[in-house]
């Protein structure tokens, strides 16, 4: 067996941005040229948590292949009614690298005079192209047809996969982004993931309501499923609540076989907490929402993926927090306490929760856990899926395998 080569960076703590419309890299999220073979295809995931640092301020931010921006990967957010909110940004893509290119996460001041802030950051890649192959392994479609939205879930313009596995019994990963702008602050717009085919299901939906036209907005849909050797079809799915304002401007799915994997787990749950404490402290009393434990086959990386949507009440924010072995990871998360705002109206916002980690771990058993806060008494909904996989293939490598990066972490918050 050998590692797949991937490479994590991830940044916890409080980064500034003060000065007007000036970009600029965030702390650690840079993963430099030479950590990627040219011509090789990587899974890029990145994720941060930002807010613009008063009412009414614009706070933005992109990844950046090199000195060039992905397309739709740029997010532009004004605060809501609490400078302490914040949004979770998610990107994805398959990328191709390119001689001298590198991978990094930038961030702006878009309009305003207060500070704003990056708060938790993390870029992960995983070169797919030679351990796996395209079309039987892994699955990519995007789909960046501008379509405006109505209030019937889309049938066209859907970014979509259709595939039948090779092997029935192995379990996927399949995740999937999109980008929405034309704002409105009078319906919201909603997104989620169907699966047809073999069997027929969906995601709960996510929504967010807009506060400023420049509102430019990425929402992630996930699922992890054991699949059959039938024919499934996974596709995002995108509405108003009423009338017709937003737009989906681009839309990105991936799904893998995590069996290929040397060891993994998989679950995905969706529960109802009948109450949480109305403290709103993640350190005092949160609420257990998952646990999953895991014995890796081997010692080595261990590639954590958190995806999360909790609804069901007025409360417009959450608070969560991932685990390992009842120590945060990302280290840090219950001492920063963030609290997650979606958009302009707590009724109709349902709030996105993503996190990942990549960490060094024996072949003993460890334990996974979720945890969540939020500041009323009333019962909520989640939607949940994680996975977690050894970082090595159990398919003769086809490449001489690079040593990857190591994880950086920077100094955390006191």
């Amino acid at each position: 067996m050998a590692d797949v080569p991937h490479n994590f960076v991830e940044f916890q703590g409080d980064q500034s941005f003060t000065t007007l419309g000036v970009w600029a890299q965030v702390t650690n999220q840079n993963i430099t040229s030479g950590n990627f073979t040219v011509g090789r295809k990587y899974l890029i995931v990145a994720t941060n948590k930002f807010e613009g640092g008063s009412v009414s301020a614009d706070m933005g931010t992109r990844i950046l292949h090199g000195t060039t921006v992905f397309p739709h990967s740029q997010a532009r957010i004004q605060s809501r009614n609490n400078s302490n909110e914040l949004y979770q940004y998610i990107f994805i893509a398959v990328w191709t690298a390119v001689s001298g290119e590198g991978i990094s996460m930038e961030a702006a001041n878009l309009f305003g005079t207060a500070t704003h802030r990056m708060r938790e950051a993390a870029i992960f890649t995983l070169e797919i192209s030679e351990e796996f192959t395209e079309g039987t392994d892994w699955h990519f479609n995007e789909n960046d047809t501008d379509a405006d939205a109505s209030t019937t879930f889309s049938t066209a313009d859907n970014a979509t996969v259709t595939f039948t596995p090779p092997s029935a019994g192995d379990d996927w990963l399949i995740i999937g982004f999109q980008e929405h702008e034309d704002f409105s602050t009078s319906s919201s717009f909603q997104n989620r993931m169907r699966r047809t085919g073999e069997a027929s299901e969906t995601t709960q939906t996510s929504a967010y309501e807009g506060e400023f036209t420049g509102d430019k907005i990425g929402h992630m849909n996930a699922m992890v499923k054991n699949l059959g050797a039938s024919s499934n079809t996974f596709d995002l799915q995108f509405a108003n609540d009423s009338g017709s304002a937003w737009s989906r401007d681009y839309g990105a799915i991936f799904a893998i076989n995590l069996s290929l994997f040397a060891s993994h787990v998989i679950q995905h749950d969706t529960s109802t907490i009948s109450a949480n404490n109305a403290n709103d402290d993640l350190g005092d009393d949160p609420k257990l929402t998952l646990t999953q434990a895991h014995t890796p086959s081997l010692a080595g990386d261990v590639w954590a993926f958190l995806w999360a949507i909790h609804t069901g009440s007025t409360v417009s924010y959450r608070k969560a927090r991932m685990q390992i072995d009842n120590a945060d990871n990302p280290p840090g998360q219950t001492t920063l306490n963030l609290r997650q705002g979606m958009g302009h109206d707590g009724n109709r916002d349902r709030v996105n929760f993503v996190q990942q980690t990549v960490d060094n771990l024996s072949a003993a058993s460890h334990t996974w856990d979720v945890d969540c806060a939020h500041g009323a008494t009333t019962a909520f909904d989640y939607d949940q899926a994680i996975a977690i996989v050894r970082l090595s293939t159990t398919v003769a490598p086809k490449i001489v395998v690079v040593v990857p990066e190591s994880k950086i972490v920077t100094t955390l918050p006191p």
